[in-house]
């Protein structure tokens, strides 16, 4: 009977880029799985606990199981797109496919991404629809280059003007998509019910109601009769903005806006150093994209075997054998992860010296990146003790890295 599975951090991928590779997945080493050419993927980050017998008989009963153990499950979506699925028990999930991605590849990788964590929920995953949102709008993609897809999300209920800064790339594909619900009355104006989007001045999308017994006139509007009145959910068809939004800053104008809504921005562009963000004109609305890239040596971190599971501590500042100066601040910072290089951004990290000058705890900046700021008081060698502790949630133990030097007078 296997034991249940803390899926504590769930680590991400969307892919570019061609990568062939065979690896041995999991720890037993002796039954090696080749891993196909896979092109595109998505995973996610959540923590919830799993039962990897029940998770393997329900995946069975559907898919085809690849491989299976105490530490791990592969499976193929057999029937659907040939994609594969990995959920590891120390905590990382990926689903990759072999197609190359574009905003099509990209919706079916969501959607399995969301089998997936129905999956996990069906076997006691209890995940909630706030951690499904927070988990599927912060996924950290992977790429050949970096930048690439990218996802704006506002809630509005009210018209707005607002500003999209694109960052100097080539917007190969990119798409604006509503959602939300229009409350007319049969005594409403029909005239001002509706919605329309303008960028630049131009109308890409929009809608209007004309009367309660009609549906919806423009882009993929639908609605319903409420009792006298109308309420009307609204769901405008992605549309393609792509020659609306290339490199510099546009604006963003809607009209007829009365009640609640979300827009979607999500462009898929050439490789870009600088996020996506949606600003008013005093900054107070301030939407950076919720999504990142990282590079497919990163990917491979992530697929290859990396057991047992470790904390892994990477010293920045100081470096060892350094000399520093008594009663001058020095900057500490180190770089927390795990073996498989999945960042751990909810550790407590302490710093300890030898010379018996104050222990500091140290604050997560970003990125597994935590900084603080020592003052040497006491003269002479000083041995530095770094020692991370996992949040209790995740299965990992202490560790600790120590780096020496010197506190001189001058």
């Amino acid at each position: 009977m296997r034991r249940k599975a803390l899926i504590s951090v769930l680590s991400c991928a969307i892919i570019l880029g061609a990568v062939f590779f065979s690896t041995a997945i999991g720890s037993d080493t002796s039954a090696a799985t080749t891993v196909p050419e896979f092109r595109s993927g998505v995973s996610t980050k959540l923590g919830v606990a799993v039962d990897f017998d029940v998770l393997e008989s329900r995946v069975d009963a559907i898919y085809d199981i690849i491989e299976s153990d105490d530490t791990h499950i592969i499976w193929k979506f057999t029937g659907t797109t040939g994609d594969w699925a990995f959920v590891y028990a120390d905590g990382r999930l990926v689903v990759a496919s072999k197609v190359n991605l574009d905003l099509s590849a990209k919706d079916t990788l969501e959607k399995e991404m969301n089998d997936v964590l129905d999956m996990l929920n069906a076997v006691g995953g209890k995940i909630s629809t706030a951690k499904r949102e927070h988990a599927i709008e912060h996924a950290i993609y992977y790429a050949g280059e970096p930048g690439v897809y990218h996802r704006i999300k506002y809630k509005f209920d009210t018209n707005f003007n607002l500003h999209l800064s694109v960052p100097e790339c080539t917007v190969k594909k990119a798409r604006l998509t509503v959602e939300g619900y229009d409350y007319g009355s049969t005594y409403s104006n029909p005239e001002t019910n509706g919605q329309h989007y303008y960028i630049d001045g131009e109308e890409v999308s929009g809608c209007r109601l004309t009367h309660c017994a009609n549906s919806w006139e423009g882009i993929s509007c639908r609605n319903k009769r409420s009792g006298t009145g109308c309420t009307g959910y609204v769901s405008l068809k992605p549309v393609s903005i792509q020659k609306n939004i290339p490199y510099g800053v546009h604006t963003i104008t809607t009209l007829d806006i009365e009640d609640e809504h979300t827009m979607y921005i999500e462009a898929y562009t050439s490789s870009a150093t600088k996020k996506v963000v949606l600003y008013s004109d005093d900054y107070s609305i301030w939407i950076p994209e919720t999504t990142k890239s990282l590079t497919l040596d990163k990917l491979m971190s992530i697929i290859e075997p990396c057991y047992p599971r470790k904390m892994h501590i990477e010293a920045l500042q100081p470096e060892n054998n350094f000399n520093v100066i008594k009663a001058i601040a020095v900057p500490i910072s180190v770089n927390v992860t795990d073996r498989c290089g999945n960042v751990i951004d909810s550790a407590s990290v302490q710093v300890a010296f030898e010379n018996g000058d104050t222990t500091l705890l140290l604050a997560h900046v970003n990125d597994g990146i935590y900084n603080g700021t020592w003052v040497p008081w006491n003269v002479g060698h000083c041995n530095v003790t770094i020692t991370a502790i996992p949040p209790s949630w995740q299965t990992l133990e202490p560790e600790s890295v120590i780096i020496n030097g010197t506190v001189s007078m001058l």
